[in-house]
């Protein structure tokens, strides 16, 4: 199977997003006002839009309780009062084909967003609600149109309010070339080394996401933690030298007082010890626009670092692999 070229679909991100606003149309959540929680089901590529979303709702305000599950079945701590979206790209997900196969039984309210397989089948069989996402992308590349979904259909429902110019802005925002250009350096200095990204709640989301994009894009480890809590725990491992890290700090303009004094004592003590470390600042007038800023940065390092390790940043031959294993 063939896929789209990543530098075209990172270079389009903007546009992505407002297709998969187009994908929502004016489809609403039904009765979102009486929720008590807004719940993600899926794994892998599939949820990087739903960790972003989290983040960003946790971050301004949203009163509803926003859940991740990424297993077969669903919590008992789950409850039916609230709304449910399963999402699996390929619509082949184990793990989600079983969990939206209870949430059906069970009764839950369910909507289903898929690019087509089982999970399509399933859905149009039991007449569950349905967004059908383009098809032919890694899980990991459809970030931006379910990101564009899940986004337009959060503020048809009046999850999210007066979002319409907030989100024009950061899409006229992603479209400048500087975000390449960052991550193209980025990729430059880590020169060979493990990255490790360092954030704290206002971009935790995006550091993950960074996290995964150097695995699968890039086929190297990477780790990503968050501060405060890095700070009672991890930072001790810089004592004894066993990898050869670097340690990029992701902040926020933003930031709180108290987080920014902690990610100048941290990367000082980081580079006490004799690790290399860079601050990625990200700027924007809005945190929508600095969140998706920050998740393009990440991109293009992970791309650019494959490109200088001669890796094909597409495929991810390690993880079909284990399918086929599972599936023997």
């Amino acid at each position: 199977m063939s896929f789209p070229d990543i530098h075209h679909i990172f270079l389009n991100t903007p546009n992505y997003i407002q297709e998969g606003q187009k994908l929502a149309d004016k489809k609403i959540i039904p009765e979102a006002a009486n929720l008590q929680h807004i719940t993600f089901v899926g794994m892998g590529g599939s949820l990087h839009a739903p960790f972003l979303l989290k983040t960003y709702l946790e971050n301004i305000g949203c009163k509803k309780q926003i859940n991740i599950v990424r297993d077969y079945t669903l919590p008992s701590s789950i409850s039916k009062k609230g709304f449910l979206f399963v999402i699996s790209y390929s619509g082949n997900t184990a793990e989600t084909l079983e969990a939206y196969r209870q949430a059906y039984r069970e009764g839950y309210k369910i909507l289903v967003i898929t690019s087509g397989g089982k999970l399509k089948e399933y859905a149009k069989k039991n007449s569950t609600p349905l967004i059908l996402l383009p098809k032919d992308y890694q899980p990991r590349h459809s970030v931006y149109h379910m990101f564009g979904v899940i986004l337009q259909l959060l503020h048809n429902s009046g999850i999210i309010e007066k979002h319409q110019e907030i989100i024009a802005e950061a899409i006229r925002i992603l479209h400048k070339p500087i975000f390449e250009k960052i991550g193209k350096e980025l990729a430059e200095k880590l020169d060979g080394k493990i990255p490790i990204i360092y954030t704290t709640s206002k971009l935790g989301s995006v550091s993950q996401r960074w996290k995964i994009c150097f695995n699968e894009n890039a086929k190297i480890h990477a780790f990503s933690n968050m501060i405060p809590e890095l700070d009672h725990n991890e930072i001790n491992g810089y004592v004894t030298k066993q990898g050869n890290f670097h340690i990029l700090f992701l902040v926020d303009e933003e930031e709180a007082t108290w987080h920014l004094q902690r990610v100048s004592a941290t990367k000082q003590i980081v580079k006490e010890y004799g690790y290399p470390t860079t601050e990625v600042m990200i700027k924007g007038h809005s945190y929508l626009a600095r969140l998706l800023s920050a998740v393009c940065i990440g991109d293009w390092a992970s791309y650019y670092y494959a490109q200088k390790l001669g890796v094909d940043p597409a495929k991810v031959e390690v993880i079909e692999k284990l399918k086929k294993m599972l599936k023997e």
